[in-house]
């Protein structure tokens, strides 16, 4: 059988849910729990970053901040598989729909995951600044959006919106159950540089 190469990792992903399922079957388990057993296997980071693709592909849901489970048996006909992804593509297309997101090009999430630490956060892309009320209200549903698929969300920016992004960060963690924890500065060079604000759980 060949495959499209659409879905990234796809291979690796699936070895991992079979494994996950030999261990867990449909049931919860801790994210930390599959990271030690495999460490001798497959690189810890691999692990999570596989972990957050199987999320995003709509076949494993995230129940709490390190607590994950699978949605379907293995053997299970594509069917079952299908129904698990179904809800969330009617949920986005409700959102597109009734919410026009096209218009907050200004503000948008990011397909990689960025990590730190053992954590692995959502990226949330700021590219211009914009009415501050605009911002902070996408933003807000993408912070929320985050704590279901990842551990956080980071929200990105060049060096000279820091303050508009920290601005965004307070009013958004005022009304999303998250905190700032951290802020970084990143780039090969000084003119590549990105700033770089962390929200977790509070």
């Amino acid at each position: 059988m060949t495959f499209s190469g659409i879905l990234p990792r796809i291979k690796q992903c699936a070895e991992l849910y079979q494994r996950i399922f030999e261990m867990h079957g449909t049931d919860a388990f801790q994210r930390a729990t599959i990271v030690e057993s495999l460490q001798h296997d497959v690189a810890s980071s691999r692990v999570r970053e596989d972990i957050h693709l199987l999320t995003a592909y709509g076949v494993m849901k995230k129940t709490d901040h390190d607590t994950y489970q699978l949605c379907c048996h293995p053997d299970e006909d594509v069917d079952q598989w299908q129904s698990q992804i179904d809800g969330q593509v009617a949920e986005m297309h409700n959102y597109m729909i009734n919410n026009d997101a096209r218009t907050h090009t200004a503000i948008r999430p990011m397909e990689e995951p960025v990590s730190r630490n053992d954590d692995s956060f959502r990226s949330i892309l700021i590219t211009c600044e914009a009415n501050i009320q605009d911002h902070t209200d996408i933003a807000n549903k993408l912070v929320k959006q985050s704590l279901v698929m990842t551990d956080g969300a980071v929200l990105r920016s060049a060096p000279t919106m820091s303050t508009t992004v920290q601005r965004i960060a307070d009013v958004v963690s005022e009304d999303a159950p998250v905190e700032k924890c951290d802020t970084d500065v990143v780039g090969k060079s000084k003119d590549e540089l990105e700033f770089r604000l962390f929200l977790q759980p509070d």
